[in-house]
């Protein structure tokens, strides 16, 4: 009689395997619990799914534990379970332990629930266990979801023919996965052996994968260099892959094309594999050439030539200007100057014949300065300077000096009321000493680099020695010209260009004024011994002081120590004769 009711209850688990559209199922357990085992009110525990994934392409077993309640050997423990969403409620709440319609007769010794799944589905498992004393425990819920159908790629589509090209290719078609867990994505690759190696938990090497619309269309983009068989297949959320994959030929050449130099006229250039680009400044229009030609053996079949660049200042490609016409594999555009200047960084593309393009764009910068610099102010600095000198270089303008003097000429490369406009920067400032009524021929000095002294307020300044030698007059009439880095040049510009009420012409001299004193009465005679001339009642001198390079400031005559400013008729002794071109004579009247 046991051994009939073992093969009854194998018959009912084979019977539930072929039949899982039958609403419910239950399953006696006898068993003996630990004292640990019996407490508690009957309940399900450590209910899991193997594999513990949301779909899987395996079969699935269902386990669990029946914890706490009372055990009886006269009647065992017992679980039972539907898949029937709209009925499970109903089977549940009116289950009682006695009903033997769906039981499943197993011989177990444990407390263990296991189900397992073998087919496809997509199911809802209700769950609940009896103790021996036909106490229910709460319902246990758990969802399983079984696809062993693999999906299928139906169709695959390409937007370039099979002839060589250098352009981006869009691959694309229609996959499905009728009735199964759906479509995760595609995936592709060169070579069969690609599809043969790729598994769903370890892409191949040089698989790619691409996402698939909810209606089973896909599309990717080919856009590094793929030439062949390329095979494309699928997965579906159970990890299943299509048995026979698509396959389309493709030839994508993507070596990028190749420019060997860039080049402008300010002098500037750029070359490749060069570690970056040389700029200099421009002072008009900047013509720009891209060399492009390549050697025969690099392009054996035209293929990469390049036959357009593309440029513009941004870099977008979008926004390009585009250069069709080439003379032996050079491009040349120009860039104009506004009012106020250039200083733009272009981008330039290159695309060969069979429509491949840099993917990076080469940045190229220009600089151009059409503003003339400008100078500013003179100042003069005479060496040993006192007070007597500084009254002398209010008088006439700051240009008399007797020991030497410092000039310093301030200029600008930048607009001084306009911020836009592009400097340079000063190259050189040049101070000219020449001969009356000339200017900018003979140089006194030339300041660059280290010697141009920077102001916070843009401007340069460079200051200029002039000593003076005794004996000699230094007469010149100054000015300055200043030079830009882009090469513009301002006017040659005297003192009195920039200040009406200073004076061009600059003398520096240490000759002494001359005195002559002319004796007008006779009746002197000299003291033998000591040399001093005496004389009897009145005398009279005439007084001639001159200076005839830089001219009288001032002029003392003193009799016994205290000066004396008027004759013995109150007059006064000495009057300007002749004052002109910085010579002044003074005779007594």
């Amino acid at each position: 009689m046991g051994k009939l009711y073992k093969r009854l209850l194998s018959m009912a688990v084979a019977i539930l395997v072929l039949f899982q559209s039958v609403p419910m199922y239950s399953l006696e357990v006898y068993a003996d619990q630990t004292e640990d085992e019996d407490k508690g009110e009957i309940r399900i525990e450590e209910l899991t799914k193997t594999p513990d994934t949301v779909w899987s392409n395996q079969d699935v077993t269902i386990t669990g534990k029946i914890k706490g309640g009372k055990s009886s050997q006269d009647t065992p423990y017992r679980y039972k379970y539907t898949n029937n969403k709209d009925m499970y409620r109903f089977f549940y709440e009116h289950d009682t332990y006695e009903e033997s319609g769906h039981v499943i007769a197993e011989n177990a010794e444990d407390q263990t629930i296991h189900i397992p799944i073998y087919s496809s589905t997509v199911a809802t498992y209700y769950i609940w266990a009896y103790d021996g004393k036909k106490n229910k425990s709460d319902l246990k819920v758990i969802d399983v979801k079984v696809d062993k159908e693999a999906p299928t790629v139906e169709s695959i589509h390409s937007d370039a023919d099979a002839d060589p090209t250098g352009k981006d290719v869009t691959i694309s078609g229609k996959a499905s996965d009728h009735f199964g867990s759906g479509l995760k994505e595609i995936r592709y690759g060169v070579r069969s052996i690609t599809y043969e190696q790729d598994t769903f938990e370890t892409k191949a090497d040089k698989v790619y994968t691409a996402s698939v619309e909810e209606d089973g269309s896909y599309s990717f983009v080919l856009d590094e260099t793929v030439n062949g068989d390329l095979y494309v297949w699928a997965y579906d959320q159970a990890g299943n892959k299509t048995v026979t994959p698509q396959m389309i030929q493709v030839n994508v050449d993507k070596t990028p094309p190749i420019i060997n130099k860039i080049t402008d006229t300010a002098g500037g250039s750029w070359t490749n594999g060069g570690s970056e680009q040389t700029i200099s400044w421009g002072k008009d229009k900047v013509t720009v050439t891209i060399d492009a030609n390549l050697e025969p053996k690099i392009d054996s079949n035209g293929n990469h030539s390049v036959n357009k660049i593309y440029y513009g200042k941004k870099d977008q490609i979008d926004s390009a200007q585009i250069l069709e016409e080439s003379i032996s594999g050079k491009f040349t555009f120009q860039v104009p100057v506004s009012n106020d200047g250039v200083d733009e960084t272009y981008y330039i593309w290159a695309q060969n014949k069979i429509g491949c393009i840099t993917k990076s764009p080469i940045p190229y910068k220009i600089q151009i300065d059409n503003h003339t610099p400008e100078v500013l102010s003179y100042e003069f600095s005479p060496i040993h300077d006192n007070l007597a000198s500084k009254f002398i270089r209010w008088l006439t303008g700051g240009i008399f000096c007797k020991e030497g003097v410092k000039v310093t000429v301030t200029a600008t490369d930048e607009d001084q009321d306009d911020d836009d406009v592009v400097s340079s920067g000063m190259e050189s400032i040049t101070l000219y000493g020449d001969d009356k009524g000339q200017s900018g021929v003979s140089v006194i000095g030339e300041a660059t680099g280290d010697s141009l002294v920077k102001q916070k307020n843009g401007t340069v300044k460079a200051s200029f020695d002039i000593a003076g030698k005794e004996g000699e007059v230094y007469r010149k009439v100054l000015s300055a010209k200043v030079k830009d880095v882009a090469g513009n040049e301002s006017s040659v510009t005297k003192p009195s260009d920039i200040d009406k009420e200073k004076g061009d012409e600059i003398v520096v001299e240490k000759t002494s004024p001359t005195i002559q004193i002319e004796k007008k009465k006779t009746g002197a005679y000299k003291e033998v011994g000591t040399g001093d001339i005496y004389y009897h009642g009145e005398a009279s001198f005439n007084l001639s002081i001159s200076d005839v390079d830089s001219g009288l400031q001032s002029v003392e005559v003193m009799v016994n120590g205290k000066n004396i400013k008027k004759d013995s008729n109150q007059q006064t002794i000495l009057t300007e004769k002749e004052s002109k071109d910085n010579k002044t004579v003074l005779d007594h009247v």
